[in-house]
């Protein structure tokens, strides 16, 4: 059975919504997205995780460009001691993407520790736009609900016009604790239209500047708690390392280290 196998086995809603631990390790080439699927049962959910055994020991990448490495359509996912690699090139592909792009469909409790996603030609993170809570109307919902990163890297991304990570619109409590956002082209972290995200003990470093590191647009109660900011440019651009904009209510920044090459 391959990889995608295993992980459909684990989802398979005839089976009481599945669940268990799917083991993977060595080194993995993917020609294919790895995709977590959503069901129509909500109570069809058991807890699924993709273990590991260590960044430096377990490793999915690819060489194949505009490919997205997983994709989290699905309650109940934990990704865990795993080095995830994109293609290395330019392109449209991204690294964990979380959405059920049903309608009417939210993916919550995602969980992602001690993984390293690097080398994507997009966003190493990307949960985007979904829709309020409107039944009247063709589009609501689609969007992530609680959501966990414990000791992850977020590291380069090769695109220009990108971001490391995104949480867009309607999605809420995403909580970061001990991250790293390195090596990035734009922003580190892009919290658009979204709320309640949290960023704890996490550091965000060597960004080309072209953009702030953190930005908040309509980015509601949003938490930067005793994390590290370092540029490491010397001469102009400098780094802006936050931003924020009237409709971002409750952005909360306290205890932060701002370091300069500069200074």
């Amino acid at each position: 059975m391959t990889l995608q196998d295993r992980i459909n086995a684990a989802c398979d809603p005839s089976t009481g919504g599945g669940g268990g631990v799917v083991s993977v390790s060595g080194i993995n080439l993917l020609y294919e997205g790895l995709v977590f699927p959503g069901n129509d049962n909500p109570n069809l959910n058991a807890q699924v995780t993709l273990q590991g055994d260590g960044i430096n020991s377990t490793v999915i990448y690819t060489n194949t460009p505009n490919l997205d490495l997983v994709t989290i359509a699905r309650n109940n996912v934990s990704l865990k001691g795993i080095y995830f690699q994109g293609s290395q090139q330019q392109g449209i592909g991204r690294g964990i993407v979380i959405s059920n792009p049903v309608n009417g469909k939210i993916v919550t409790n995602t969980h992602l520790e001690d993984c390293y996603i690097a080398a994507t030609e997009r966003e190493a993170l990307y949960v985007p736009d979904g829709f309020p809570h409107l039944l009247a109307q063709p589009a609501y919902d689609r969007i992530s609900v609680i959501a966990s990163y414990l000791r992850c890297w977020f590291d380069s991304n090769l695109t220009s016009g990108s971001d490391l990570a995104y949480i867009g619109q309607w999605n809420t409590h995403h909580r970061f604790s001990e991250c790293q956002f390195v090596n990035f082209k734009g922003r580190a972290l892009y919290l658009n239209g979204c709320d309640s995200t949290s960023c704890r003990d996490c550091n965000f470093e060597a960004g080309d500047n072209s953009k702030p590191y953190v930005e908040g647009r309509g980015a509601l109660s949003t938490l930067l708690d005793h994390c590290r900011f370092e540029d490491h440019a010397i001469t102009s651009p400098l780094a802006t390392f936050t931003v924020h904009d009237r409709a971002s209510k409750g952005w909360v920044e306290r205890d932060l280290i701002k370091a300069r090459a500069s200074a």
